[in-house]
C-alpha cells in the first residue's frame, strides 16, 4: 500500500506510527543541478509491504523525522545511502546511527562494490524495478502514479534484501567487519566536505607538485566555499579547467585573469577580485617558489611495483570473497608503493588498518617492499596464484 505524507498532521502520525518498528528503509528523490545543496522533492518510507511518500514541499517541517531515524531501537535501511543520509542531516538534523547501507553490505558478500538496487532486487526476489522516472522533475506536483510507484519501489524491497544480506554477512562471518566500516563511513558522510579527497582525481590528473598542488586545492576550497554561500553548482563558481588555468597562472590582475582563455567574463567580472587576492598571496607563499608542474610524483620504482600490489589485492579479495576497490583504492595503492620505495615501515593508510589490515595482514606492504612475491598456481588443486616468499637479500 502507497499512502501520500502532505501535512504536518499526517507526518506526526506516520512518526508515532514509526516509533515501534525496528526496520525501516528510507530513500529520498531530489533535484540538484541548479543549486549546490540539493533541493529535497520527497522522502519514501517502507515497512514490509506499506510505503509513505512524505512531501516536504506540503508537511512542510521535517524534523520529527529525526526521533524515528536516530532512535536507538530502529536500524534505517538505504542503499548507496551517502548523498541520502546528507540530505535528510541537513532537512531533519539526524545522524542515523544505525544505518545499514544495502550497497556496502552487498560488497562484503562478494557482489559489486557498486552493485544497483535493481541488480539486488532482481537476485534477491526476482523482481525487476520500474524505468523512467530517473530524470523526471520531482519538484512538480502532482506526482503521477508511474512517479509514485517508482519513488515506492526504492524502499519496498530493501526489507528483503537486508535480510538476504545479513544471513549472507553472518554467515560468511562478516558481519562485524561490515558494521565497523559501516560506523566509520556514516562519520565520513557527515563531515565537512574534504577538498583534497573529494577532488582527488582532479588534482592526480593535473599532474601538478608542489606549490602548484597546493594553489590548486586552496583555489578549490575558495570555490566550495563560494559554491555553498550562493548555493549554486561549483561550475556555476568556476569550471575545473578554469580552476587548473588560474593555479598554473596565479594572475596578478584582473587583467592578466582576463588575458586566460578559459575564464569567461562573467566569471571575471563576479570574482576577479578575490580571484586575484588569492593568487597574489599563494604566489607569495613559500611553497609557490615550487614553480610549474615539477617532477612526476610516480617515479619508475612506484609504477613497477602498482601491477604487482593491484594483482595482490585481487587475489586476496577473491580469496576474501569481497569486492577489491573496498579494500584498497588506486591511490592507495600508488601510496603503498612509494612508501615502499622510501621507508622501512608501512604508512598509516585504511588499507593497512583496521578490519582491512586485519584481513590483508602485512601482504600488500611485504609485496611492495619485494620481501613476498606471486607465482602461478602448477597444481590443479592450488590458487592459479600464490604468494611466495622471497629469497633474503644477500650483501656484497
Amino acid at each position: 500500500m502507497i499512502t501520500a505524507i502532505d501535512s504536518a498532521d499526517a507526518l506526526r502520525e506516520l512518526c508515532q506510527r514509526l516509533a515501534s518498528e525496528p526496520l525501516v528503509a528510507v530513500d529520498t528523490e531530489f533535484v540538484g543541478e541548479h543549486s549546490y545543496y540539493p533541493h529535497l522533492a520527497l522522502v519514501q518510507i517502507g515497512v514490509d509491504r506499506d510505503a509513505w511518500l512524505v512531501d516536504p514541499l506540503a508537511a512542510g517541517d521535517l524534523t520529527p523525522l529525526r526521533a524515528v531515524l536516530d532512535s536507538p531501537r530502529t536500524t534505517v535501511l538505504m542503499h548507496d545511502a551517502e548523498i541520502d543520509l546528507q540530505i535528510l542531516n541537513r532537512a531533519t538534523g539526524a545522524r542515523i546511527a544505525n544505518l545499514f547501507d544495502t550497497q556496502l553490505a552487498a560488497a562484503f558478500v562478494g557482489l559489486s562494490e557498486a552493485a544497483g538496487l535493481a541488480t539486488l532486487v532482481k537476485r534477491v526476489t526476482g523482481k525487476r524495478l520500474a524505468k523512467g522516472q530517473q530524470v523526471t522533475d520531482w519538484l512538480k506536483r502532482p506526482l503521477n502514479e508511474k512517479q509514485r510507484r517508482y519513488a515506492a519501489e526504492d524502499v519496498l524491497y530493501l526489507g528483503q534484501i537486508h535480510r538476504f544480506l545479513s544471513e549472507r554477512l553472518t554467515a560468511l562471518g562478516r558481519l562485524e567487519l561490515f558494521q565497523e566500516e559501516m560506523g566509520q563511513r556514516r562519520e565520513h558522510w557527515l563531515l565537512p566536505l574534504d577538498v583534497a579527497s573529494r577532488f582527488r582525481k582532479l588534482l592526480e590528473s593535473a599532474k601538478l607538485s608542489g606549490g602548484r598542488r597546493q594553489a590548486m586545492e586552496e583555489l578549490l576550497r575558495w570555490r566550495e566555499k563560494t559554491a555553498q554561500t550562493r548555493n549554486i553548482p561549483r561550475r556555476h563558481v568556476l569550471p575545473d579547467e578554469t580552476v587548473l588555468a588560474v593555479a598554473l597562472q596565479l594572475p596578478q590582475s584582473v587583467e592578466e585573469l582576463q588575458s586566460l582563455r578559459v575564464v569567461s567574463e562573467k566569471a571575471a567580472k563576479r570574482y576577479g577580485d578575490e580571484l586575484v587576492a588569492l593568487s597574489c598571496a599563494l604566489r607569495a607563499a613559500p611553497e609557490a617558489k615550487e614553480h610549474g608542474e615539477g617532477a612526476p610524483r610516480n617515479g619508475r620504482r612506484v609504477q613497477a611495483r602498482a601491477p604487482l600490489v593491484k594483482l595482490a589485492l585481487e587475489l586476496i579479495a577473491e580469496q576474501a570473497g569481497i569486492a577489491p576497490g573496498l579494500i584498497a583504492r588506486a591511490d592507495e595503492i600508488e601510496a603503498i608503493c612509494r612508501a615502499a620505495s622510501q621507508q622501512a615501515s608501512p604508512p598509516d593508510l585504511p588499507s593497512l588498518t583496521g578490519w582491512r589490515g586485519r584481513l590483508v595482514g602485512d601482504r600488500l606492504w611485504r609485496v611492495a617492499r619485494g620481501e613476498l612475491g606471486l607465482r602461478v598456481g602448477l597444481d590443479p588443486k592450488q590458487p592459479p596464484i600464490l604468494f611466495e616468499e622471497t629469497p633474503p637479500k644477500t650483501g656484497g
